[in-house]
């Protein structure tokens, strides 16, 4: 959970519950700003009440409000194209066969990354690093609700290669489950196992999964150690 959704109940020296503060000049002008609020467009019963609840709750009312604003703003993925090129990828578990994903690849809106991507994954080619392929390459890092990670330490000839540089597409960003996106500093990718945020305009995102969803999810609830390493080796078998 995020630092704003924690409870938090400041208490006074005596271990009661800290009345609410009184409102200064100071308050007034910071907390009266969204949607082009000036200071004095809100009530001072309305900026006490709103500082009660964050006392209360951890969580002010007007960032609350603000951050959902912003999420909506976000633009959202473009709507499946099945003239798009369609690539996947087998996942097994202890050597043991888990399911395929099916990537829709977003190569009318990133070219050149997804170019990059469709050879890692197919065999197809020599890309800016050179032949890479995530084929025999292990999982390495599996954070449950957040994201998968492969293709960037051993195996296939994976470690090591020239990442993609986010230079073509930004508006494509980490927004739901099952996005797959290309690291820019490794060969590593990246896929979503629910809104990620954190590596827009960090990661050049390349493709969704159209099929096999429930896959990323059976991933997010193996073991893993501190450092999110699945105790299992997980592996893109082809």
């Amino acid at each position: 959970a995020s630092p704003r959704s924690l409870p938090f109940q400041p208490r006074s020296s005596r271990g009661s519950l800290a009345q609410p503060p009184t409102m200064t000049k100071f308050d007034y002008a910071q907390i009266g700003h969204r949607d082009g609020k000036q200071s004095g467009s809100y009530s001072a019963s309305e900026l006490r009440r709103n500082m009660v609840t964050f006392q209360n709750t951890g969580v002010h009312p007007e960032v609350a409000q603000r951050d959902e604003d912003a999420a909506a703003e976000r633009p959202d993925l473009p709507e499946q194209d099945a003239d798009r090129t369609h690539v996947f990828m087998d996942i097994a578990v202890a050597g043991k066969p888990l399911g395929t994903l099916v990537f829709e690849v977003f190569n009318d809106l990133a070219p050149s990354a997804s170019r990059e991507f469709i050879n890692r994954i197919t065999g197809g080619g020599a890309g800016r690093a050179g032949f890479v392929t995530y084929e025999r390459t292990v999982i390495n890092k599996i954070v449950d609700g957040v994201r998968i990670e492969g293709g960037g330490l051993n195996g296939g000839g994976g470690g090591g290669a020239k990442g993609v540089p986010v230079e073509e597409c930004r508006r494509l960003l980490h927004s739901a489950l099952g996005v797959v996106s290309l690291s820019s500093d490794s060969s590593a990718f990246t896929i979503t196992a629910g809104p990620c945020h954190h590596l827009d305009g960090t990661q050049q995102v390349v493709g969704r999964v159209t099929s096999g969803a429930h896959f990323i999810s059976q991933l997010a609830e193996l073991e893993v150690d501190g450092d999110f390493t699945p105790m299992d080796r997980v592996v893109v078998a082809a």
